[in-house]
């Protein structure tokens, strides 16, 4: 019996702790009921020094100031990109070997420029980005025919419409011009 009563002892021990009156008291220490009250006053002057140097980095508020968006535009030799149109594989002359050969090309309209001039992709691609602010936006739905359909409704052929937005950028340029761009070419 001797042994059964240590037994007791102990998980009654192990129980205090773990659920016990132990832990409750340690529960009211770390967590107060009642916040402790603070009084400048009392603080010594080192103290004060410290809080007030605290309080001197701390920033009143977090004020940004509003920004208009900004758009990555490609400059190449100098000419900004206005437009573009799908690229295509073009003969190309290779100085190099003294023949032409098939290369990338991407029709590119340069601002005050008329027409399309044919410029290497990879030569688009790895152009200068430079970014401008957006003033305006301009946004338009447009819809589409795309073909016929059967209605699920009817079982008659139907006309399939689908609708779209197309953006339109009012930029202002590096040089502090502002044109009108297609939102195609914004970031491309």
């Amino acid at each position: 019996m001797n042994n059964e009563n240590k037994e007791d002892k102990v998980i009654e021990d192990i129980e205090n702790r773990l659920g016990g009156e132990d832990s409750k008291k340690e529960s009211e220490v770390l967590n107060p009921s009642s916040p402790i009250p603070f009084d400048p006053f009392s603080l010594s002057a080192e103290q004060l020094q410290s809080l007030k140097a605290m309080l001197a980095v701390t920033p009143e508020s977090i004020k940004r100031k509003k920004e208009n968006p900004r758009v990555r535009l490609r400059r190449i030799n100098g000419n900004i990109v206005e437009d573009i149109k799908n690229a295509y594989l073009g003969m190309v002359d290779d100085p190099e070997n003294h023949r032409k050969v098939e290369k990338h090309l991407i029709p590119v309209k340069f601002f005050g420029v008329d027409g399309y001039t044919d410029v290497l992709y990879s030569e688009f691609i790895n152009s200068e980005q430079v970014p401008c602010e957006v003033v305006k936006t301009d946004i338009q739905t447009v819809e589409k025919k795309e073909g016929t359909v059967v209605s699920r409704e009817t079982g008659k052929l139907v006309e399939m419409i689908s609708t779209r937005r197309e953006y339109t950028f009012h930029v202002k340029l590096p040089d502090g011009k502002v044109a009108q761009l297609a939102g195609k070419i914004a970031n491309a």
